[in-house]
Formats: C-alpha cells, structure tokens, sequence
C-alpha cells in the first residue's frame, strides 16, 4: 500500500494492488493443499522449530550472460539440536512478479512461505529474480526461464557446498515450487537441472501454478 501522503493511486495502480493480494491469497492456498497432501504435518500452526532466515549474496550471470557477483537470495533453516534428523530433502522457492524474499520482509508472501517450511524442520532456498534484490539497480528479469533457472541453480549449489547448512539436510533429493511467474521458473529450472545432469541434485517433484507455458522454452546451456 503507498503511503498516506502519496497522491491517491490510479485505478490501473489500484487493480495492480487488489491482483498483488488475490495472488498471495492463491499462493498460500497451493502451496498449503500440496503441503498437506505430500508432508504430512508441515501445515499444523505450531511450529517443530524456530526458524533462521538470511539474505545471501552469490555469484552467477547477468541475463546477458555476463559474470556477475551481485545476486542475492533467502536462504531459512530450522534451529536443530543434536536430536534432529537431517530432512533428505530441502525447497526451492521461485517467487512470483513483484516479490523479493531476500528482502526478509514478514509482509512477502514468499518469505512466510520459506519460515513456514523451515520451522517444520525444511532447509529453504528461494533466489530473488536478476533485478530484485541485490541487483535492484539493474532491469528486473521476466518470464526469462533459462537466466533465471541458471540463477536459481547457482544460489543452490552455493548454499549445499556451505557447511552452515549441512545440519538441516542430507541427501540430495529437492523440490521446486513456484506460482506465476515462479510456476515459469519451477518448471525451468527443474528442464534446467536436467540439462545440466548434476549428480549430486535430484529434482524430484515441481509445483507450478498459473504458469504462461506458451512463454517457455527448453533451457540451454549458458
């Protein structure tokens, strides 16, 4: 919502504020059914852990394939004790138009998403699109499916080679969930990952919804 000293938004500006909250309500509503149908438990109120969540920085490319150390992402855990069984798998998280979860800001729906699956004991990793974030200064990516699965992937990679993370999860078994422009992401990056035919990640399930499939094409390689 803009500040009460802001003249008084357009009704274009006002439809764009009414979509915003009718897709974080969609996008609570997907991700909750599916959490409730495949985990079990993960969507009781009360949460197994308390829940850390930062913004990181990383290295990958700028859409023009240029290198670029400026990309950041979120990155939620669950606090563990030496009685907690590593999860065998851990989420990806790629957001919708408009949404930045390495802000932390409590208001994103990305980002009570991320401290949701990890106070059930999940280790999150969820990469703010090329032009949100760290990289806010420079145009934001859209419907850009191979950059941003590049992106997404190289944040991954980043988080499972630091031994921070290392107590909240074992194997090598991930799953992907993205609504929107997100569900466009999921779905690339999950083409992406295959493309690649890393050994040590197995995307095994992708939750995309309202996804634009006539804007996505096979990812290749950068």
């Amino acid at each position: 919502r803009p500040p009460r000293s802001t003249p008084k938004p357009s009704s274009a500006a006002s439809d764009v504020y009414k979509r915003q909250g009718l897709i974080e309500s969609l996008i609570i509503d997907l991700v909750t059914e599916l959490a409730e149908a495949n985990w079990g438990t993960l969507t009781d109120p009360d949460p197994l852990y308390a829940v850390v969540a930062e913004r990181v920085t990383y290295s990958s490319r700028s859409p023009s394939g240029a290198p670029s150390d400026n990309l950041s992402g979120l990155v939620a855990r669950p606090v563990t004790d030496d009685g907690f069984t590593p999860r065998d798998r851990f989420i990806i998280l790629t957001h919708a138009t408009g949404s930045t979860p390495g802000d932390l800001n409590q208001e994103d729906a990305w980002f009570i998403l991320a401290n949701m699956f990890a106070s059930r004991g999940y280790l999150v990793v969820a990469a703010d699109n090329y032009g949100r974030g760290a990289s806010s200064d420079q145009v934001e990516t859209y419907l850009m499916a191979n950059r941003t699965a590049f992106n997404t992937l190289d944040l991954v990679r980043h988080v499972l080679n630091e031994s921070n993370y290392a107590n909240a999860y074992s194997g090598n078994e991930a799953v992907v969930i993205g609504y929107s422009q997100g569900g466009h992401s999921a779905i690339a990056v999950w083409l992406m990952q295959e493309l690649q035919a890393s050994s040590n990640l197995d995307i095994s399930l992708v939750y995309a919804g309202a996804v634009s499939y006539t804007h996505l094409t096979l990812p290749t390689k950068a």
